[in-house]
């Protein structure tokens, strides 16, 4: 399982990319990602790092820890997790299908990826 999301931050393909960099970039995060429906975000260590959900489905996002933890998409997609709480999200999010980081709380850094996938 992937550890360090950094690679996937910097290999971003530019807007001017080809469509072969596209897919290669593609191709790196499908591989790398967790098809799964429970994402565990226990004192902002999210496991797996990258979340696979197909659009439109739900899954559920865990907090282990003895401190509220929140999940930050963007602004409206705020998710709040109470100490051994689990917390229902529908994976339908602004531009639809695509690669979501999110960060924890109010840090900027982004600590793991949601991939919504149309399969």
């Amino acid at each position: 399982e992937i550890t360090d999301i950094t690679p996937f931050l910097t290999a971003v393909p530019a807007a001017q990319a080809s469509e072969d960099d596209r897919q290669k970039y593609f191709e790196m995060v499908w591989n790398a990602s967790v098809k799964e429906n429970f994402l565990n975000i226990t004192d902002c260590n999210p496991s797996p790092k990258i979340l696979r959900v197909k659009e439109g489905t739900y899954f559920f996002i865990s907090n282990q820890g003895k401190e509220p933890q929140s999940l930050v998409v963007d602004l409206d997609h705020i998710y709040s997790v109470e100490p051994n709480g689990v917390k229902t999200v529908n994976a339908r999010f602004g531009k639809g299908i695509g690669l979501y980081g999110y960060g924890c709380g109010d840090s900027e850094d982004i600590s793991g990826l949601i991939f919504v996938t149309k399969d």
